[in-house]
Order: structure tokens, then sequence, then C-alpha cells
């Protein structure tokens, strides 16, 4: 295939959700916010198991992962390219036949990344696949050699069907990229969408791209739509709770969170929450609901009034799930008790806002964000905006 064949490809491969399904798995932690963006799979479509080595590493490797992946054939036609979906830091599912894939008569593929959903150790329990014996071997080289092999083992299957392209969306976006670098005689060509191109530690600029997309609106296309400073405001409020008496286990009640034993836990999932509504589609929402709160009110009242805007949109115990719990996910129990996709010790992720394209790189202790929220606790006029 010819470089301009290739970027022809990738023209075709774009994203588009007006009257297609978009190719693409949305991340895991944003499917409350993307629910029209998530392609239904062919009915019917099973997962497949391929055992590959704990550690690619290793001469005679003794340890394996149940790999899973799917296969879509139904809009295969000899001749036509793979396109392999790469997983990411959550479980994966099948992703279906979409209008692109249609066109390109592709073989849609979709790989789960190992320690994900339901790719653990075999024949060993998810606690005892999350022990630090064996998650030491969750890397990027590792799971890019996984899908070396699952599409090797597919292609074997197919074999009318020489032509891969990998893709991905955030840390699998990054695998998208280097996966092609990697192994150039597999993958002809990758979709990275907003791929991590570093990895950084206590990287302020995912929070400073995040407060500048909030104050960016139609009315103030150049910055200063009040939303901006609004989130600011919410943030000092809380601030001042905390660094009062008994504030912590004030604080952490209103947002459902006495169960967190680290502040800096908290901060992070009230930082979060607010930064994936701008991220994923939503600003409008948060922006909308922070205009209506009472600004006048308590400290306590601002509190509650964001705690309302998280809670109405993921859940009233965003904030205490094992997701942002450093004691729960930090023990390989506790993250298999809460869940069959748990959190990594190291979670990755891209973000793409409209001016910048930043990442972060979150390890075992979370920082307290350099973001400041401000909200109020008028509840009638919170759940009227929404």
């Amino acid at each position: 295939m010819s470089v301009m064949s290739l970027v022809m490809l990738v023209n075709l491969l774009s994203v588009s959700v007006v009257g297609s399904t978009p190719y693409f798995a949305i991340p895991p932690r944003a499917h409350l916010a993307f629910p029209h963006l998530l392609s239904a799979p062919t009915p019917g479509l099973s997962a497949s198991v391929l055992l590959v080595p704990l550690n690619h590493t290793d001469a005679a490797p003794t340890e394996h992962i149940s790999l899973r992946y799917w296969v879509d054939d139904s809009c295969f036609k000899p001749g036509g390219p793979l396109l392999a979906h790469l997983g990411g830091e959550g479980e994966q599912g099948p992703v279906g036949c979409s209008q692109q894939a249609r066109d390109l008569k592709a073989l849609v593929l979709s790989i789960e990344h190992r320690f994900y959903g339901k790719s653990w150790l075999t024949n060993r329990s998810l606690s005892e696949s999350l022990s630090l014996e064996y998650l030491q071997h969750l890397n990027v080289r590792n799971a890019l050699t996984d899908s070396k092999m699952v599409i090797e083992h597919v292609l074997a299957r197919y074999e009318s069907s020489n032509k891969v392209v990998s893709l991905g969306g955030s840390y699998s976006g990054s695998l998208s990229a280097f996966l092609r670098m990697e192994y150039p005689e597999t993958v002809l060509g990758s979709v990275s969408e907003s791929g991590v191109v570093s990895a950084v530690l206590d990287f302020p600029g995912f929070d400073e791209a995040i407060l500048s997309a909030a104050s960016i609106s139609a009315q103030h296309s150049r910055g200063g739509d009040p939303c901006g400073e609004r989130l600011q405001n919410a943030t000092y409020a809380m601030e001042r709770i905390a660094a009062g008496e008994n504030g912590p286990s004030q604080l952490l009640a209103i947002f459902n969170g006495s169960t967190l034993k680290d502040l800096n836990d908290f901060w992070y999932a009230v930082a979060d929450g607010p930064a994936m509504l701008i991220q994923y589609g939503s600003k409008s929402v948060l922006c909308d609901a922070l205009e209506a709160a009472p600004w006048d009110g308590s400290d306590q009242a601002i509190a509650a009034y964001l705690a309302q805007i998280i809670s109405h949109k993921y859940g009233d115990f965003f904030v205490a799930g094992c997701f942002y719990d450093s004691s729960c996910w930090g023990s390989a129990q506790k993250s298999a008790a809460a869940s069959s996709s748990p959190v990594s010790y190291t979670h990755l992720r891209a973000h793409e806002t409209p001016e910048h394209l930043v990442c972060r790189l979150l390890l075992e202790k979370k920082k307290k964000k350099n973001i400041k929220l401000k909200t109020s606790n008028n509840k009638h006029n919170f759940q009227h905006m929404i």
C-alpha cells in the first residue's frame, strides 16, 4: 500500500458521529458521558481466548494470561484489511462492524488489555492475579506483544486479510502508535486518537487545560467565561472547610466519601468529576449548573452543590468508589472484591481539549489537583438546570 493510500485509509477511518457508528471504543470512565457513541456489537458475538505469556521475555514461561478478544467478520470480504481495536485501562468488549468497516470490507478485531476485564492469569483468581508478583508484568511492552500475538493468530484464520491497521484512543491510542513502531512488519498503519506522547509525573498542564476550556464558550471565544472562575471558587470553599476543625471529615461526609483514608484521594476525585464533564462533552451541563448556584451561601452549601453535580452524573458514591480509594486499589483482595475490572497501580490517560493535547500519569499517591472549583446548595435549581 502506498503512503497516499494509507493517508486515504486513515482519512476514511476518521470519526463521524452523525449518520454512522464510530469505529473506536469510548474510554471506560467516559461511558456515562458518551452513551450515544457506544457502538452496538454484532448479536451473538462471543469472546475468544488466547493464552499469552505473563512475561514475553521469559524463554520458557510458566505463567500465562487468558487474553480475551473478539472478531466480527460480518462485513469482511477477502482482501479486506484487519482493523485491530486495542483495549485500554478498562474492560473491553466486541467492536461492531461500523460503516467505515463495511466500506473497507474489513475484518474487525477487538483486544482486551492484560489484567483488565476478564483477561487475567490462567488458572488463578482475580485477587491472585493482582498480586505484585504478577502485576509487575503489566507494562506496555508486554501489552504490545500480546496484541501482535492475537493479530497474527487471527490472520492465520483469515489468510486473505493481510493489511493491518491498529486503532485506539487515549492510552490505547499510544499503544496503537507504539504497535506500528515496534512491529511494522505486522501493522501497516495506526490510528491514535489523543495518544499519550510522553508520560509526565506531577503534570499540572492537564488541570490548566481544563480551567482554560471552562473559561471558553460561544460568548467568550478567547476566554473569560465565568465558569472557570466558578470552578476555582468551589475548590477554595472546599479548602476552607478542610482547614477548619473536623473539616476533612465534614468534607468527606458531604461527598459520601467518609470511607476514604487519604484526603489526597478525595481531591483527586472532586477534580476528576468536573474535569470529565468538560472533557467528555458535558461542559454546558456543568457550567449551566454552576451558574444557577447561590454563591452567597456557606462553604458547606457550595460543596454540597458540587457534590450534587457529580452524583447526578456519576452516582452517589463516585468519590468513595474503589477507583479513587488508594487503600482499595492498593490491595489485590479489595480491588478484586470491588470490581472485575480493577484499576491498576498506574493509570495512564491522554486528554484532548480544544486547545491542548495533554496527558498525566497517576501513581499510587494522587497529588492534590491545581484546578480550583466553586458551587452551592440549591437542589431545586440544580435539578431544573439538568
